[in-house]
């Protein structure tokens, strides 16, 4: 029981350190690739370049799913960012 508690608190700790060190480094400005993403979520269409080819259509359809709980572009690629790391660990 004492080694599934110790591995808990080891994953929180690692968790939060995750967050820690995004929080200062995330974009505060928009380059011309997120407008472009930022647009795809209202209408996916990759010919007029929102979002420029391929279209990227999973992770747009993942953004339209997170900006429902969010509602701005800036705060649903970052949450996307977290958890795209947080998976990776």
């Amino acid at each position: 029981m004492k080694d599934r508690l110790g591995i808990s608190i080891v994953w929180i700790v690692i968790l939060v350190l995750l967050v820690c060190t995004r929080l200062p480094l995330r974009a505060v400005y928009f380059s011309i690739d997120n407008v472009n993403l930022a647009l795809a979520i209202e209408k996916f269409d990759p010919t007029t370049h929102q979002p420029q080819p391929p279209g990227y259509p999973l992770f747009v359809l993942q953004s339209r799913m997170v900006i429902y709980f969010l509602h701005t572009a800036g705060r649903t690629f970052f949450a996307i960012s977290i958890l795209a790391s947080a998976l990776s660990l």
